[in-house]
């Protein structure tokens, strides 16, 4: 496999690469699930703890398919994460449309 140099000069393979990206990119999404879905002040720690993480990202990768990708599945993940936690609320609100009635 051919290795892939960061900006510190390290040398990653393409797995490895992906595997960075996509953690990060569920940590931003996270963060930014918590902030759309949490009412209180406390939502805008979220949101600069995604700016943060995006900033991160940003300076110690340079090439912009990383980039892209990053952003991409950081979209991704916060789509999934947002509906994840819709349908457990509404699971929540909404018991009796679960329970066996035979």
């Amino acid at each position: 496999m051919d290795k892939l140099e960061d900006l510190d000069g390290k040398q990653r393979s393409p797995l490895m690469m992906g595997l960075i990206i996509a953690l990060y990119a569920t940590a931003a999404g996270l963060c930014l699930a918590f902030f759309t879905n949490i009412t209180d002040f406390f939502r805008y720690a979220f949101s600069l703890l995604a700016l943060f993480i995006g900033i991160r990202f940003f300076k110690n990768y340079d090439r912009l398919a990383y980039r892209i990708i990053f952003i991409v599945f950081a979209i991704i993940f916060f789509l999934l994460f947002t509906v994840v936690y819709a349908m457990f609320i509404f699971y929540k609100e909404n018991p009796e449309l679960f329970t066996n009635v035979s």
